[in-house]
């Protein structure tokens, strides 16, 4: 795509301000999905840009935005926004409290199969009876649980009134252990960095933030590469000009939804495989 520059429009105002880029025209590698994002602007709004450019040209990207005018009256009649600093912490506190899910997920994935492996290699009738008294005396403790035409029904009893009690136990097996302990403390320590800080954001923020187009920053125009042939440079004018900025919005319920997740994360296990994998072991027990 041949481009020479791009075309800032303020949605509000239509003041418009156009970036040339260094180089002039020149053959520039366009991503798909800004193709599609500026199909997409100009299917919706292209007659009305037309209007106000005096005619669009294939050789621009356009781009709406607030201008600086008009990103002052929002501020002024929003409750509460976020300053850029403010966005970056939350970007930075987001980002790590999804790190943080991902990383303590597969940790207690790994650490619950392994415990679960060892605790069904030890499974045993008695200890059936210990983590579950009243279930194992009214299914498989009773004298005609070898039978093989009552098995299945008595075991399955037994794994629907044991259910709670076979995952507390599991739970409490994986989180004694040194090495649970020792992650149990490193969680907190690492939440304790990220938490608060979101809350207090989430607290004092809006839905939305205004943050600042810097026209003087190179732009990678594909999303997929990064290339001389996908980098376009405006020309330099005011360094760190910013009089054009960016509407965003905070979605606060899913931000809340993740800090929740990480607090929630922690020793689990998968009750439909354990169930399966119970019943097997019981069926082998009585089969012995």
């Amino acid at each position: 795509m041949n481009l020479h520059g791009k075309v800032y429009i303020c949605s509000q105002c239509q003041t418009h301000r156009t970036i040339e880029y260094e180089g002039g025209m020149r053959l520039t590698q366009v991503g798909e999905g800004t193709l599609l994002s500026q199909q997409s602007l100009l299917q919706q709004y292209g007659d009305e840009l037309s209007r106000l450019l005096g005619g669009l040209s294939t050789h621009v990207l356009y781009d709406l935005a607030l201008c600086g005018a008009c990103a002052e009256k929002i501020q002024a009649t929003t409750a509460a926004t976020l300053s850029a600093e403010e966005r970056n912490a939350l970007v930075h506190c987001v980002g790590a409290a999804t790190e943080f899910v991902g990383k303590w997920r597969a940790y207690w994935s790994s650490a619950t199969a392994s415990r679960v492996e060892s605790f069904l290699s030890d499974l045993s009738l008695e200890l059936c009876a210990a983590i579950a008294p009243a279930a194992y005396a009214s299914t498989i403790g009773q004298k005609f649980f070898k039978l093989k035409n009552k098995r299945r029904t008595l075991i399955s009893s037994f794994l629907d009134l044991s259910r709670d009690a076979l995952q507390a136990t599991l739970v409490t097996e994986v989180a004694k252990s040194a090495d649970a302990q020792a992650a149990l403390a490193a969680q907190v320590r690492e939440l304790a960095s990220i938490g608060p800080t979101i809350r207090d954001l989430l607290r004092c923020c809006g839905d939305t933030v205004l943050e600042p187009i810097d026209m003087t920053a190179p732009e990678n125009l594909n999303q997929h590469i990064c290339h001389d042939t996908t980098i376009r440079v405006p020309v330099r004018g005011e360094e760190g000009c910013t009089d054009f900025f960016r509407v965003l919005t905070v979605d606060k319920e899913a931000i809340a939804a993740l800090l929740q997740e990480a607090e929630s994360v922690g020793p689990e296990v998968d009750q439909v495989a354990v169930r399966a994998s119970v019943e097997a072991v019981l069926w082998a027990l009585t089969d012995a």
